[in-house]
This record gives C-alpha cells, structure tokens and sequence, in this order.
C-alpha cells in the first residue's frame, strides 16, 4: 500500500499501516535558530511477522536547509540503531537526484536497516528492524526503501 504524512510531501510503498506516534523526539525541537528542525513527526508500523517499519520526518530551519548533506544526515543514525550501538555499514548514496545516507545493523538480537534522505526541506528516515537478518534482503523491504518519491 501507498502512504503519505499528512502534508503529502513524498510517498512510500509500505508493508503495514503506519501510525503516527505523538509526542516522540520533541527535545530535537527547539524554539531558537540553534536547532535545525522545525518539527519531528515519526510514524510507526509492525508486520503480521513482526518487523517493524518506521518514518520520521524533520522538517528544517532555515540555518538546517543551508548545510551540506553530510552535516544534515550526521548523528541521526540513533532512530535506527539506537543511542548505543554502532553501524554495522554506514555510506552515502545516491536516490535518483537526492542524496541519502543508508546504515545497517547487525546483532544477536537481529538486524535493522536506515535510509536517511535529504529531501530538500526536510529529512525523512526510513527504517526496518527484525529479528532475521535475511528479511532486510526481502521483495518487501527491498519495494520499501525504493519506492519513496518526492510528490
């Protein structure tokens, strides 16, 4: 199924509904020009098998929008691996024409997968988490992290 975030913005191909979760990550907002998102939104879904799908959007401030990819993309690993752990593969790539840093994760406990695009006024994470490491290689994932389009 086709989703879009409530502004339209961009669309992606996604296994399971998402569900907007309020309130999550609010202090990366502040109300000064130090910051560099306006506003996070993060959309969460899991699959009848158990993986989990995420999206979040942070829309930019002006200071933000004027930053090369690099800088907009670093430290935001975090939403898919977590505060502690450390990319298992972390590299920059191209998406059509925008740029995109994608991160894997490897662990006893499973495998996660981020796609993390500058899409001019905002970042949008893309993530995947699950307990088997093959599922990051499946048709499901694979239609996920290449079906986002800027609308």
């Amino acid at each position: 199924m086709m989703w879009s975030p409530p502004d339209k913005t961009f669309s992606i191909k996604v296994p399971a509904e998402l569900k907007e979760e309020k309130g999550a990550y609010t202090d990366g907002v502040a109300d000064n020009d130090a910051s560099l998102y306006k506003a996070i939104s993060v959309f969460g879904g899991t699959t009848k098998s158990d993986q989990a799908f995420l999206v979040v959007t942070l829309k930019l401030t002006e200071k933000a929008k004027r930053l090369n990819t690099e800088k907009k993309l670093g430290g935001l690993e975090f939403l898919i691996g977590g505060d502690d752990a450390t990319p298992t593969d972390d590299k920059l790539i191209q998406l059509g024409n925008l740029r995109a840093r994608e991160v894997l994760y490897s662990s006893d406990e499973g495998c996660s997968k981020g796609l993390m695009i500058d899409a001019d006024r905002q970042i949008v994470v893309m993530g995947l988490a699950s307990s088997s490491c093959k599922y990051l290689k499946s048709d499901v994932a694979k239609h996920f992290f290449s079906s986002f389009r800027l609308l």
